[in-house]
């Protein structure tokens, strides 16, 4: 009986010594999301969007790295999605980091989103403004931001 072409691939591969392979992960995905972004304007609309234009010009490496939601608009239009949240968890699966600046309805979905995923709680950065989070009363404090804060405490910052 002759082999088929999928047991000729599974002997061969069987022969590959593993300690010859290397893992590169030199190619950092920062996946970035918040408020929008125009650039348009003269002056930045979001936090997010001022990060965004200095890094076009003062720090294009880390420029080249992000990773927005709005350039995927495609992938449900065209069918390729049909549920936007396995999008972003796959998505945020990945990325190395995903930066979240809290400064729009869709960044508190997302901050929703992955504070119940704890494979991502060393993946999140959330970038919350001051003048909300000293609100202690607020959901937002008292919920999410807390709870990611005690998994992990580098993964919150606050901007004024």
């Amino acid at each position: 009986m002759s082999k088929t072409f999928d047991d000729t691939i599974v002997e061969e591969f069987c022969l590959l010594d593993k300690n010859n392979f290397h893992v590169n992960l030199s190619g950092h995905r920062l996946f970035l999301c918040g408020g929008p972004i125009d650039a348009t304007a003269a002056y930045p609309v979001s936090f997010r969007d001022r990060l965004y234009t200095y890094t076009a010009t003062k720090a294009s490496s880390l420029h080249d790295s992000f990773v927005l939601a709005e350039h995927f608009k495609d992938y449900f239009k065209k069918n390729t999605y049909t549920d936007l949240l396995a999008f972003e968890d796959d998505i945020a699966s990945l990325s190395t980091l995903v930066i979240i600046f809290l400064e729009s309805p869709g960044a508190l979905v997302e901050l929703g989103m992955f504070c119940n995923k704890p494979g991502f709680y060393k993946k999140l950065i959330i970038i919350a403004p001051q003048k909300k989070v000293q609100e202690e009363d607020s959901f937002i404090f008292l919920g999410p931001l807390e709870y990611i804060k005690k998994k992990d405490s580098t993964s919150v910052a606050i901007f004024p």
